[in-house]
């Protein structure tokens, strides 16, 4: 165990002095290794560690035969207070090393990622990581901006199958979730083609913790792009704990959520607030798109997939967003469907609250999209989008090329 150090700041905790490479380190196989505090509730918030002001990573995990290890309730980039920035120089956590968990279902084992040059957490090939109760961009208080450099939250160079916030399964859901904010770019990228089968789920992503106010990352809020696949943004539609899994994606400053690039396949976008704030009746609107496809995107799925199971919770509101609700550009931009959506109201589709532009748009090439039910007779009625209250039209088509799209049951 490493718990209870100062590492990388003044005896106080006040002022960066910083060692010459990583902060914390383990690798070259080591196993079950416990940076911070061990959650037994005894003693836990003297446990966890302030690593800061380090030359390059704060805490890395490196290597995928690194297995096991946790990293609990540290303040990694900020001063001993989680209230000034004293950065790590590179990413806040790396990870490289399979089943690693950062932070976790307790209170006490969060972690405040934040003010560190690039990405606050970096997972780069691992699998079955658990990112889960951690502030990152924000202060300890989850009230006011400190972003990291980069992205909050990164998935690269062939990371699969880790779990982004809550898994779901009704116990401590709430305690579970991230607060992603206040990062200079996105504040969780899935990027690479052999990025796959990732979830993101119960997340605050470019709001306060209270889901409130915005507090939100440069860039989007989520962003699948490079080839990544059969990522869950939202509830994964079994029917438990739907709500729960719910995101909060709203006051970013482009889009709440972009598809881009060929290869950006099977992704599901579901049962999330894009553009409100934690109640769904109020505007926090990211600063221009609420879901944006561009460049390619392909058989990706926003709201329902119609297959009658859980689908009542899988449409999400787009509401409150600056500009077009859900905007599909680009040739190759196919096959995708948007179902079961609200698309300009409050959550419960009794009140106006608008996307300044149009609710959906397919221009530029994009083709052989579905925004709406398949006919099938198979929830049918679930796959029907409330297009209403919008800045400018419902559903508009435009462009050359723009051709064989369906607009069904809506």
């Amino acid at each position: 165990m490493v718990q209870g150090n100062y590492v990388g700041v003044n005896a106080a905790g006040s002022a960066a002095l910083g060692n010459g490479w990583w902060g914390i380190a383990a690798y070259n196989g080591s196993t079950n290794s416990r940076i911070g505090t061990d959650v037994d509730g005894v003693n836990d918030a003297n446990e966890g560690n302030v690593v800061s002001g380090n030359s390059q990573v704060g805490i890395g995990i490196d290597g995928l035969t690194t297995t096991g290890s946790k990293i609990a309730g540290n303040v990694i980039g900020l001063d001993a207070s989680g209230t000034s920035a004293l950065g790590n120089a590179f990413q806040g956590v790396y990870v490289n090393g399979n089943n690693t968990t950062v932070g976790g279902a307790q209170a006490a084992a969060r972690n405040v990622i934040s003010a560190n040059g690039n990405n606050g957490i970096w997972i780069r090939g691992a699998t079955g990581v658990v990112v889960q109760g951690n502030y990152v961009g924000t202060n300890a208080a989850g009230t006011a901006a400190f972003g990291n450099g980069f992205t909050g939250i990164a998935l690269t160079s062939g990371a699969k199958q880790n779990v982004i916030g809550t898994n779901g399964d009704g116990v401590n859901d709430a305690t579970e979730r991230n607060v992603v904010s206040g990062n200079l770019l996105e504040g969780v990228f899935i990027g690479d083609s052999g990025a796959d089968s990732n979830v993101v789920a119960g997340n605050f992503i470019g709001t306060n913790a209270a889901g409130t106010a915005a507090i939100g990352n440069g860039g989007r809020g989520v962003m699948l792009a490079r080839g990544t696949k059969r990522n869950i943004i939202g509830t994964n539609g079994d029917g438990v704990n739907d709500a729960a899994e719910r995101n909060i994606i709203s006051g970013n400053g482009i889009d709440g959520v972009d598809l881009f690039d060929s290869g950006t396949e099977f992704n599901r976008i579901a049962g999330n607030y894009i553009g409100t704030d934690v109640t769904g009746n109020s505007a926090i609107g990211n600063l221009l798109f609420g879901v944006g496809m561009a460049n390619g995107p392909q058989n990706n799925f926003v709201g329902t997939n119609g297959d009658g199971l859980g689908d009542a919770s899988e449409g999400n509101v787009i509401s409150g967003n600056a500009n077009t609700g859900v905007p599909l550009f680009d040739a190759n931009t196919s096959g995708n469907v948007i179902a079961g959506n609200i698309i300009g109201l409050n959550a419960v589709g009794t009140a106006a609250l608008p996307n300044g532009g149009l609710g959906v748009d397919i221009l530029n090439g994009s083709n052989h999209n579905r925004i709406g039910t398949n006919g099938d007779g198979v929830s049918d009625l679930l796959e029907r989008n409330t297009i209403s209250g919008n800045g400018g039209i419902g559903v508009r088509f435009t462009g050359s090329a723009t051709g064989n799209n369906v607009v069904a049951g809506n």
